[in-house]
């Protein structure tokens, strides 16, 4: 691995790519192979993100400009945001669509407006498949399993291997119909996964048992997601109104505890979306939304509940107008929170917005775009400016200068923290001391990118960039927890570090080769470093690979056959929270197998992992197979330093469409 290191220490200087950039214009929709998404990480993967995970099933995201504890991406499903998480953590089931369904993704990173919608710390865009007109059906199932060494798959937990966990089964089905410009469809997810990894499964265990009594209770995670939705479209008018209703159990890495909470999940959320286009090159968008999230007791040694309610009321609406020299979309919007449960007293949270983005086409080869978004709470307010130069010197060339600032409110960039200060009461039943400052600092970052496309041949594609980043007042959450073997961590004292700067440098090269429709590879090498900052700045950032490279080559020797090769390599990561971990003992839990011994370390080694994907249609393409053949050298790998240790797995999945 130290010959990896300086293989890709060499492209340091080649930077940062276009799609990574930019708050404004990142790159046309891509069209994702659905056929090998298996799972969330397969779509960050895709981003330009980084991700962390407890279990392959949830993720914490950070989109380069606040960490993993910091704002969080928005989602969003054909026009309609969506909340797949809880307190950061994203869940793959709570995703409202059928992963495989997906057809488009689209990702802008930093602040900005896309299509009416204004964002703050990146967005992530999915766009479904096509309604087949008439009526049509599908259906699927996904299994697999994750193992040290490849082994047995095992569905009886009173009969396990070591290191073995049960991914699936994961059920999907829809219904669609389609007459004219109506259509209407529903969908039904089911999604099941056992925790049996070793390295986890003492904590796991011992919070779902009652020793006294030589009960222990399941430690799977099972969720049903339910959408329907109906609408109109046309030319000139898209009208779309949905509902989406889920029930999990699950385990929820709550940060400011340092390990995971047995926890229900319920979620429900019913949207409205309008899209009215009054000619050719201007139209209305209009957006109302109410989004229902609770946590539920799930049993445990503690006793811990959450006790988490939340309903947010959302409307927005905005008019835009395209012409061929100047663009504008302009709109305001409004939401409100209300939060109950463990509350000690209430307050509701309401945050209105007003959002400009303009476009000036100078020239052909010329245009300026400048984005302006001002949130309002109470006595205080927040403001993002960013401009863009779009330049084309010469055929086959495209240069981007972005620069701007963004701000947050503490309501959006540290939502915990500020109801905690407003009488949520949960610190004190999961027994955690803290350290909040009684009032938080407006998040505010300077940026600076500079972004080059060219052409090199009609088969390849270069992109570099550099991104600089000031953080003017970061507010960083940080829990240095404690050792405890049954339970791997307690809580220390939870902090949140208040106006906190320092400044980050960000490289990335991209080169992008496609032959034919058969061939198609891209690599992509990205290095990130800290240049200046504060103290617990500098070790927040360390827990972020500075090195990351990927590479992904696609070959469809025919229609109905793909074949994909992916490798990512991510250089050593140190997460500073879980220091007093490091070099401690753990072990395996189970009587069916021998104990095994080993510690803990806060330091994630480089990695270097291979996937290996292959998919085919069957029955004039209604019924297609796919296998994932993930981390096939069989090197132990995390992303997390209490999270799963990944091994060789396989993921397999049968679709039936009619």
């Amino acid at each position: 691995m130290p010959i990896v290191s300086t293989v890709v220490a060499l492209f340091i200087p080649m930077l940062l790519a276009f799609d990574e950039i930019g708050s404004l214009h990142a790159v046309e929709p891509d069209s994702v192979n659905s056929s090998f998404v298996m799972g969330v990480e397969d779509l960050v993967w895709q981003t330009g993100w980084d991700y962390a995970s407890m279990d392959r099933m949830s993720v914490m995201i950070n989109s380069n400009e606040y960490g993993y504890y910091g704002p969080q991406p928005t989602f969003v499903l054909d026009g309609i945001p969506f909340e797949p998480g809880f307190f950061g953590v994203h869940y793959a089931q709570l995703f409202p669509l059928s992963l495989f369904r997906i057809e488009n993704l689209e990702t802008f990173h930093g602040s900005g407006i896309q299509n009416g919608l204004p964002y703050q710390a990146g967005i992530m865009k999915l766009k479904s498949e096509p309604i087949p007109r008439g009526i049509s059906l599908f259906g699927s199932g996904q299994l697999g399993h994750n193992s040290g060494e490849p082994g047995p798959w095992v569905f009886d937990p009173n009969k396990v291997t070591p290191n073995v966990e049960r991914f699936g089964p994961w059920l999907d089905a829809g219904l669609s119909v389609r007459f004219g410009g109506w259509y209407a469809k529903g969908n039904l997810r089911y999604h099941d996964y056992l925790h049996i990894d070793e390295f986890i499964q003492t904590r796991i265990i011992n919070m779902r048992g009652i020793p006294e009594e030589n009960i222990w209770l399941r430690v799977d995670a099972i969720s049903t997601l339910g959408l329907v939705e109906t609408g109109f479209l046309s030319d000139r008018v898209e009208i779309r109104l949905q509902g989406t209703r889920s029930e999990s159990t699950d385990f929820l890495f709550f940060q400011p505890l340092g390990r995971e909470i047995p926890t229900g999940f319920e979620t429900e959320q019913y949207s409205a979306f309008a899209h009215v286009r009054t000619s050719e090159k201007s139209g209305i968008r209009g957006l109302y939304q109410q989004r229902n999230l609770a946590t539920t007791f799930r049993s445990n040694i503690f006793d811990f509940d959450i006790g988490w309610e939340k309903q947010v009321h959302t409307w927005r609406g905005s008019f835009y107008i395209d012409g061929d020299r100047i663009g504008i979309d302009a709109g305001m919007g409004n939401e409100s929170t209300e939060a109950t449960g463990r509350q000690t007293s209430f307050k509701q949270v309401t945050i209105p917005s007003f959002f400009m983005q303009n476009r000036f086409s100078i020239h052909r080869s010329l245009s300026i775009t400048t984005e302006n978004i001002v949130h309002f709470y109470d006595n205080n307010r927040s403001f993002s400016s960013n401009s863009t130069i779009d330049l084309l010197p010469v055929t086959g060339w495209r240069v981007q200068i972005t620069g701007g600032f963004s701000e947050l409110l503490p309501e959006q960039s540290n939502p915990l923290e500020t109801w905690i200060n407003q009488g949520y009461d949960l610190f004190s039943h999961l027994n955690i001391s803290s350290d909040i400052p009684s009032e938080i600092e407006n998040n505010r970052l300077l940026h600076l990118a500079l972004n080059n496309q060219i052409k090199l041949h009609d088969d390849w594609n270069l992109e570099m960039g550099l991104q600089f980043f000031r953080h003017l007042s970061l507010q960083i959450p940080f829990q240095r927890v404690l050792y405890d073997l049954p339970f791997s961590t307690q809580p220390g004292t939870f902090s949140l570090y208040s106006g906190q700067s320092g400044e980050r440098l960000a490289a990335t090269f991209r080169l992008h080769h496609q032959t034919t429709y058969r061939i198609k590879q891209t690599a992509d090498l990205t290095y990130r470093t800290t240049m200046d900052g504060d103290a617990v700045y500098q070790q927040y950032w360390e827990m972020t690979p500075a090195i990351r490279f990927q590479y992904t080559a696609l070959y469809t020797p025919s229609p109905d056959l793909e074949l994909q090769l992916d490798v990512q390599y991510l250089s050593e990561r140190t997460w500073p929270e879980f220091s007093r971990l490091d070099g401690e003992l753990n072990r395996s839990f189970y009587v069916q197998f021998p104990f095994k011994y080993f510690t803990y370390s806060n330091t994630l080694p480089q990695h270097l992992r291979i996937d290996i994907r292959v998919s085919k249609w069957l029955w004039q393409q209604r019924l297609r197979v796919a296998l994932q053949l993930k981390n096939i050298l069989n090197y132990d790998y995390q992303t997390h330093p209490i999270g799963i240790r990944e091994g060789f797995g396989y993921m397999s999945r049968l679709e039936i469409r009619f």
